[in-house]
């Protein structure tokens, strides 16, 4: 089979998959009652969405990476799993994605998810990602300053990232930007 019938055997394939999920997105509740109460069940959909990420990931999309590692960290449409989590997010990060980069400092670094939590590895994955404009990895880039979380505590650094996170309509950077002086230091 030439390459060219290949590729457009893999795009119907892609747009019935995409049908399948469209559907089932309509039909399907994410949420099933049970004796124990309400609970998430993994959805065909979730499982769908799952392995389309999964080929992508798999082809190097950075994008699909992250969004893999992500659907990892919730155990959504995959099992839960924190190694895969952080495989997935660390391969999405070196290749710059901001919101894996984020995601290594938020889940794995800070939460401990799969890792001890290592305020100094977080930073440095928060600065990559706040350098790129992230604003939500430049609020916890804010907080780490401003908690001196493997890093000396520097309010005035804090309050540059939370400017910036805040510019960006972050509103956890714009709730705390009240806390501080014109000078840049903490109210009390």
């Amino acid at each position: 089979m030439r390459f060219r019938d290949s590729f457009r055997a893999l795009i119907g394939l892609f747009i019935i998959l995409a049908f399948v999920y469209g559907v089932l997105a309509a039909v399907q509740p994410r949420v099933q009652y049970t004796l124990a109460g309400w609970i998430p069940v993994p959805t065909v959909k979730d499982q769908i969405e799952a392995a389309l990420f999964r080929i992508g990931a798999e082809c190097g999309s950075a994008t699909a990476q992250s969004a893999l590692g992500e659907l990892y960290v919730e155990g959504r449409g995959v099992q839960q799993n924190d190694v895969e989590a952080i495989r997935w997010f660390r391969v999405a990060a070196e290749q710059g994605d901001a919101y894996a980069q984020c995601g290594l400092g938020t889940e794995m670094y800070v939460g401990g998810h799969g890792v001890e939590p290592d305020y100094s590895e977080a930073l440095k994955w928060y600065r990559k990602s706040a350098e790129q404009g992230y604003p939500y990895a430049q609020f916890m880039l804010g907080e780490m300053y401003r908690g001196g979380l493997g890093v000396e505590r520097d309010d005035a650094e804090a309050l540059k990232w939370f400017r910036k996170a805040a510019e960006q309509d972050d509103a956890s950077a714009r709730s705390v930007l009240p806390g501080y002086d014109i000078g840049g230091s903490r109210s009390q």
